[in-house]
């Protein structure tokens, strides 16, 4: 065999394999865009305690900062939390909103969308 004859599939087997390459490189970076597509448009909740100047009550702030809205959010607390501190007073964790998911919380734009 002369030199010619092996230049052919020697070629073609160097450009099979960059175009693997180039195949492999493709699949990863749409891997990766997909990625961040889902985390740029999905749900993003955030929970604020917070309480007004020299008031002796505290808030729960639940708000949805994504840009799109999230459906059945379960809320749960791991112990008994009493209004004022107070046995004989309500306990949070039997509130409605601790007993069944929030059906849907709109997403945010611009303003926030609220569940207090």
């Amino acid at each position: 065999m002369a030199i010619e004859e092996l230049i052919t599939p020697l070629l073609t087997t160097v450009l099979v394999s960059i175009t693997g390459y180039y195949a492999g490189v493709t699949h990863k970076t749409l891997k990766i865009m997909q990625q961040q597509s889902e985390a740029i448009t999905r749900p993003y909740l955030t929970i604020n305690v917070f309480a007004e100047p020299h008031g002796v009550l505290y808030y729960l702030r639940i708000a949805n900062t994504g840009r799109t809205g999230a459906s059945n959010v379960p809320l749960t607390l791991d112990r008994d939390f009493y209004q004022l501190g107070q046995k004989h007073m309500p306990n949070l964790l039997e509130a409605s909103v601790f007993q069944q998911p929030i059906e849907r919380l709109c997403c945010n734009f611009g303003r926030r969308w609220l569940v207090t």
